[in-house]
């Protein structure tokens, strides 16, 4: 989720359902809230900071997120989870 607002906000990633949806809920909170959300906050991972210059770097850090991310849902049993993120991946090829 957090790649998906940042890339949203950053524009690797379309503002369309799928990964917009993610960017809307954080609209729903008020100004205060995002405020202070944004005020304290920031990247510190190193590999983030350059998915948000390089939008190639992007694709391969969230795909490589996915990717984990499925594996590990597998693992646990939570399928339906596995293939959710599969369908984030086959939108960000299209």
């Amino acid at each position: 989720m957090q790649l998906d607002i940042i890339g949203v906000k950053v524009g690797h990633l379309p503002r369309k359902p799928l990964f917009a949806t993610t960017c809307m809920e954080e609209t729903a909170l008020h100004p205060e809230q995002i405020s202070k959300r944004s005020s304290t906050q920031r990247i510190s991972n190193h590999e983030v900071v350059l998915a948000i210059g390089d939008q190639e770097a992007f694709y391969d850090l969230y795909c490589a997120t996915s990717n984990r991310a499925i594996d590990m849902y597998v693992k646990a049993g939570r399928r339906k989870f596995a293939l959710k993120l599969h369908g984030f991946l086959a939108a960000l090829d299209m």
